[in-house]
């Protein structure tokens, strides 16, 4: 017997956006609000009116489990997958336009800012870079060799990025001038995890919860 997994919206009553056949790992609205995406280990990503519930297509082409997504404001979708690749969908009509990046490992969680042009993204063996979104070039590597990457956020300026890792460390770096990014290689940041952080490197500010050491950093301006 088949399972059937969903989503449900309460506002205050419910609808339950049904169709996906295994988990759902990720759940994003559009910027007008007008359609939900998610994203699920069926390897399908759906797309869904809010106001009737709807399902209005899936997006197909992942070889394996989709586990994050990201809309922007230009009628596309980004999404991350166990195959290793990041892709970019035209929601008008399903058609995968690229795909941006072939990391090899599964990517976990993205990250995306339009207004600066860049996507993040943190991957199964720890991977964490920089693209630049209009053309998919890396601009930065934030890599530190810990596995895996499993959530980012950022600051609302773009001034911070946070990483939580498979380790549960929290480590972080970012520059607003990603013209210029600074680079680290695995020996160099190796070298520094014991501070948390390269303190050369970066200015962090670690703090003690739950028996483990949390650091924000951000790169010298």
């Amino acid at each position: 017997m088949s399972r059937s997994f969903g989503i449900e919206m309460r506002a205050p009553s419910f609808t339950a956006l049904r169709g996906h056949e295994a988990k759902i790992m990720s759940v994003r609205a559009s910027p007008d609000g007008a359609m939900i995406a998610t994203a699920s280990w069926d390897r399908r990503i759906g797309i869904w009116d809010v106001a009737t519930g709807l399902l209005i297509r899936w997006l197909k082409g992942h070889t394996s489990n989709v586990n994050d997504i990201a809309f922007t404001s230009d009628g596309k979708l980004i999404s991350a997958s166990y195959d290793g690749t990041i892709r970019e969908w035209r929601i008008a009509d399903g058609v995968q336009t690229r795909i941006m990046a072939r990391h090899g490992f599964g990517v976990n969680t993205l990250l995306v800012d339009e207004a600066a042009d860049w996507l993040a993204y943190g991957a199964l063996d720890g991977g964490t870079r920089v693209l630049r979104l209009s053309d998919g070039a890396e601009i930065a590597d934030l890599t530190l060799d810990r596995r895996p990457i499993l959530s980012m956020a950022r600051r609302a300026d773009g001034g911070q990025i946070a990483v939580g890792d498979g380790e549960g460390l929290h480590h972080g770096g970012w520059n607003r001038q990603l013209d210029h990014p600074a680079r680290l290689s695995r020996r160099q940041a190796r070298a520094g995890l014991g501070a948390g952080l390269c303190r050369w490197w970066y200015r962090p500010a670690c703090r003690w919860y739950r028996g483990r050491r949390l650091c924000l950093a951000r790169w010298p301006d």
